[in-house]
C-alpha cells in the first residue's frame, strides 16, 4: 500500500495563514515581532542565506502593512529589505515591482531630501544598476546627487560616492563622453580634498581610464593607466593586488590598440608576480596567461605561445574537468594555434579526443560539438588523409560540409585565427 503524499499548500493559503497568525497578535506584539523578523532577516542576510533572509523579509513586510497600511511611509525600510533581497537572488520582476512600490511611496509621503528617502532611493538605484536597468538607476543618481550637492557640497565624499555611481550608469549605457567629464570633475575634487594616492582616487582613475579606452582615447587612456600603475606600486608595492589590477587595466588597453609588444612587456613582467602573489591556480592568473599567449601569437611567438596555451589546457583541465565549456574553448583555441603553425597531426588527435568528449557530454546537436567536428574535418583534408575524412563524414551525417581544396582551407584557417586573436 503506497503512502499518500501531502497535498501542497496553495501559496495564496499560506498567505492566509501568515496573515491570520499576525492577526492575532497585539500592537505590542506586533512591533516586537518587527523587530525580531528585521534582527533575524539581516542576520540571514549577512551569512549569505538569501533564501532565509528573504522569508523573515516577507513577514516584515507584511506585519507592517498590518500595522500601518501599505502606503505607509513607516513600510519604505521593509520594501528596501525585501526587494534588494529579491534583487540579490535574480528574481528581478518582483524585485522592480516592489522597487516602484518604495519609490511611489518616497514621492507621496517624503520631503525630497529626507534622509531615509535618499538612502532609500541610493539604494534602489544601486539594485537597478546590478538589475541593468540603466535609465531609472540614471534618474534616481541625478534626482539625489542634485539634493547632495545642494546640502552637503560637491566634494563631500556621500556625494562624490553618488556622481561616481552616475557616471558608472552612463558608462554602461555607452555614453562615454558623459561618463568622462563626470569622472574628470569627480578625479579633481577628489585629489583636492583626499590627496593623490587615496584609494577613492586611485578608484576613480581606473573607472575613467576604462571610459577613456572605450572612447578611443588612447593617449590619455595609455597615460592614466601608466599613472596609475606607477601610483599602485609606490603606494601597494609590485607584489600587491592593487598593482596586479592596474596593471590588468593597462595591459587590457595595450591589446586594445595592439600595441602587443608593449602588452607582452607588461604581461611577462606581471605574470610571475600574479602567480606569487594571487597562485598559478587563480583564475585571473590563468586568464593573463591564456591572453598573454593570444599575444605572443600575434606577435609570431609561437613556442612560448603554445607553452603558455598548453599550461591554461592542463591547469582548466585539472580544475574545472576534461568537459566543461571553458577547458573545452580553451582546447579548441589551442588547436586552431596548431593548425596555423601546421603542426596539423597534433591538431588533428586533439580534436579528435575532444570531439568525442563534447559529443558525450553535450550531444551531438550541441554547438561545442559541430566546432569540433568542423576543424576536425578541416584538419584532415589539409593532412590530405580522404579516408578519415570520410570517415567524420559518415559518422556524423546531420552536419553539412563543402569539400574545398586545402588553399582556401588553409585561408580560412589564418582568417578565423586573425578573427579570433585580433579581437
Amino acid at each position: 500500500m503506497t503512502k499518500k503524499s501531502k497535498p501542497n499548500l496553495s501559496r495564496s493559503f499560506l498567505k492566509m495563514k501568515r496573515q491570520a497568525s499576525l492577526d492575532s497578535l497585539s500592537p505590542v506584539d506586533s512591533k516586537k515581532k518587527a523587530q525580531e523578523y528585521e534582527k533575524k532577516g539581516m542576520a540571514l542576510m549577512k551569512k549569505g542565506d538569501l533564501s532565509g533572509a528573504r522569508k523573515y523579509f516577507q513577514l516584515l513586510l507584511d506585519l507592517n502593512e498590518r500595522l500601518y497600511g501599505p502606503n505607509s511611509p513607516k513600510i519604505i525600510s521593509s520594501l528596501n529589505n525585501l526587494a534588494s533581497t529579491l534583487a540579490m537572488s535574480g528574481n528581478s520582476k518582483t524585485a522592480k515591482e516592489l522597487f516602484d512600490r518604495l519609490i511611489a511611496n518616497c514621492k507621496d509621503n517624503l520631503p525630497p531630501d529626507h534622509p531615509e528617502a535618499l538612502f532609500a532611493l541610493t539604494n534602489t538605484a544601486h539594485n537597478l544598476f546590478n538589475l541593468k536597468d540603466f535609465a531609472t538607476a540614471k534618474r534616481l543618481y541625478a534626482k539625489v546627487l542634485a539634493i547632495h550637492e545642494r546640502e552637503l557640497g560637491p566634494a563631500d565624499p556621500i556625494t562624490l560616492g553618488v556622481a561616481s555611481s552616475l557616471a558608472s550608469t552612463f558608462a554602461e549605457q555607452g555614453r562615454h563622453k558623459k561618463a568622462i567629464a563626470h569622472f574628470r570633475k569627480i578625479l579633481t575634487l577628489q585629489k583636492n580634498s583626499l590627496g593623490p594616492e587615496h584609494p577613492a582616487v586611485l578608484t576613480t582613475m581606473s573607472r575613467l581610464g576604462e571610459s577613456l579606452s572605450a572612447n578611443k582615447d588612447d593617449k590619455d587612456a595609455r597615460e592614466l593607466f601608466v599613472s596609475l600603475l606607477a601610483i599602485n606600486e609606490k603606494v601597494f608595492g609590485t607584489e600587491s593586488e592593487e598593482s596586479i589590477y592596474a596593471m590588468v587595466n593597462l595591459y587590457n588597453h595595450l591589446e586594445s590598440v595592439r600595441d602587443h609588444e608593449t602588452s607582452v612587456s607588461v604581461g611577462q613582467r606581471y605574470l610571475p608576480v600574479m602567480a606569487r602573489v594571487l597562485g598559478p591556480d587563480h583564475l585571473l592568473t590563468l586568464n593573463m596567461t591564456n591572453l598573454m599567449a593570444v599575444s605572443l601569437t600575434k606577435l609570431k611567438h609561437l613556442k612560448k605561445a603554445f607553452d603558455l596555451f598548453n599550461q591554461v589546457m592542463v591547469a582548466y583541465q585539472r580544475l574545472f574537468g576534461p568537459a566543461s565549456e571553458i577547458t573545452l574553448e580553451m582546447v579548441l583555441n589551442f588547436a586552431r594555434c596548431l593548425i596555423v603553425s601546421d603542426d596539423l597531426e597534433k591538431a588533428r588527435d586533439i580534436l579528435a579526443k575532444n570531439l568525442l568528449i563534447a559529443k558525450r557530454f553535450y550531444g551531438i546537436a550541441h554547438h561545442m560539438t559541430y566546432q569540433y567536428w568542423h576543424h576536425l574535418a578541416n584538419t584532415l583534408l589539409l593532412l590530405e588523409d580522404e579516408a578519415g575524412f570520410q570517415d567524420i563524414l559518415s559518422r556524423y551525417p546531420m552536419f553539412s560540409f563543402q569539400k574545398t581544396s586545402s588553399s582556401p582551407i588553409r585561408r580560412f584557417f589564418k582568417g578565423l585565427f586573425n578573427a579570433i586573436f585580433k579581437k
